[in-house]
């Protein structure tokens, strides 16, 4: 009798102990807080930008696993905290990466680089240099009296629709003045002048015009292609 009342007691005990264990893991899985996490990127036609989960948590440069769910530009999803995810940018044109998402608070923006591949870039220069070059040419007149443009010394960047141009001095070698750097984007299909001729073109005098073409008008810039 005393044999099986301690037996009783050990398996209540066990039972005690196991329930105890359940409840702590469940509320350390409920107490886990969601983050708040807003995926900021431009619209870009033809690109794709995807969640997934990451199958190495611990690898700096993940692997994609499941896909989650498409993103739409400056969306906003409520995600577990205790894990990290991938975003995959892609697309016809479009210069692939993987950024990976890492969720370290509450309320978190992860913004995102969208640009062309070379080949679509040069595409596009070829296909609009000519229009490029007269638009600058009539909206900057009063410097093209002592500047030229020439293809040679254009640059699409970005997703295509930004220009940088180098205008060089038409004087004589001995008095040669420094070259001016301009930028133009196209809207509504035409090529405006959105950074006049300087010699840098400043991002703080610019904010909404990217980096990219923010370097390019720069004397320190690699030469246009």
């Amino acid at each position: 009798m005393m044999k099986k009342t301690i037996i009783s007691i050990i398996i209540i005990i066990l039972l005690t102990i196991s329930a105890i264990i359940f409840f702590i893991t469940r509320n350390q899985t409920q107490s886990i807080p969601n983050s708040e996490v807003t995926f900021i990127f431009n619209k870009v036609d033809g690109a794709s930008v995807s969640l997934y989960q990451n199958k190495s948590q611990a690898s700096t440069k993940g692997s994609l696993g499941e896909k989650i769910t498409d993103l739409s530009p400056n969306i906003t999803l409520s995600l577990p905290r205790n894990k990290n995810y991938i975003a995959k940018v892609s697309g016809d044109g479009i210069k692939e990466y993987n950024s990976i998402v890492y969720l370290n608070n509450s309320k978190v923006k992860h913004r995102l680089y969208i640009s062309r591949t070379d080949q679509y870039l040069a595409s596009i220069k070829r296909a609009e240099a000519e229009e490029i070059i007269t638009s600058a040419n009539n909206q900057l007149q009063k410097w093209m009296r002592l500047y030229s443009i020439s293809s040679d010394n254009l640059k699409i960047v970005d997703d295509g629709t930004w220009a940088v141009i180098k205008l060089d001095y038409r004087g004589n070698t001995v008095l040669n003045r420094d070259s001016l750097f301009a930028i133009l984007h196209k809207d509504l299909n035409e090529w405006k002048v959105v950074a006049n001729p300087e010699i840098v073109v400043s991002k703080i005098d610019h904010p909404n015009i990217p980096s990219s073409a923010i370097l390019e008008a720069s004397p320190v810039a690699p030469p246009a292609k």
